[in-house]
């Protein structure tokens, strides 16, 4: 998608791992190695869902409560899991113990620097707006559209989630090598679920160097940007 006036938060590709958030994550027994086979025994059979109305489902692995063991969240597809607001989302602990069920939820979901509870915030997209969704020692909010929509991220911050994402962006417009014949310029943190929030993946090219794709990475916590390419 190529960025226009008015941005669309549109996300596309890339899980990026950055420093404040990632945690050792020690060597277990973990009951996602088949991930394929845990869904259809821990979602659809107790569901009770219809494989002929599952289009399949979306993963990520994080560890959100920095234990050095990964969560899983599923997001099914198909119109036994999916409405028009979105579609159903399930949070397992690392013992594969289900830890929430969430509604009408749709990509991104990203994972925030911040914690409540013990558990990292996550940023996730509902009926067309950006929500934060807080862990209350239990579980996470089932209906994100009930959630603190548009909410301040962290109360130190000024900024929403939306502001943040067109910082970032500004931030590699306004580079010298940019401003010198870049173009195409796509943002791209949050097609995979569980990216984290605060690390701003973009990609652009350069009329300069037509056979290269630079690769841009903007961390809203330190304010650092880096810039790398590839051969197209």
């Amino acid at each position: 998608m190529l960025l226009k006036k008015s941005f669309l938060p549109l996300f596309l590709i890339g899980f990026i791992t950055g420093c404040q958030t990632t945690s050792f994550i020690k060597p277990y027994d973990s009951p996602f190695d088949n991930v394929d086979s845990f869904v259809d025994t821990q979602i659809i059979a107790k569901e009770k869902g219809s494989k002929e109305y599952t289009r399949g489902f979306e993963y990520g692995l994080f560890d959100l409560n920095d234990d050095g063991r990964e969560e899983l969240m599923v997001m099914m597809k198909g119109s036994w899991f999916c409405g028009t607001g979105g579609c159903s989302t399930y949070l397992f602990n690392s013992d594969g113990t289900l830890i929430s069920k969430t509604s009408v939820t749709n990509k991104p979901i990203l994972v925030s620097n911040n914690i409540t509870n013990g558990y990292h915030d996550l940023i996730v997209w509902s009926n067309n707006e950006f929500q934060l969704l807080n862990f209350d020692g239990n579980s996470y909010p089932y209906n994100p559209s009930a959630a603190n929509a548009y909410q301040k991220l962290d109360p130190s911050e000024n900024d929403l989630y939306q502001e943040r994402i067109n910082k970032a962006i500004e931030k590699v417009k306004n580079t010298e090598l940019f401003l010198q014949d870049g173009n195409t310029l796509r943002y791209h943190t949050g097609e995979k679920i569980f990216d984290e929030a605060y690390i701003h993946k973009m990609t652009f090219e350069h009329y300069g160097d037509p056979m290269t794709i630079y690769i841009a990475k903007y961390n809203d916590l330190t304010d650092t940007l880096t810039i790398s390419n590839k051969p197209k």
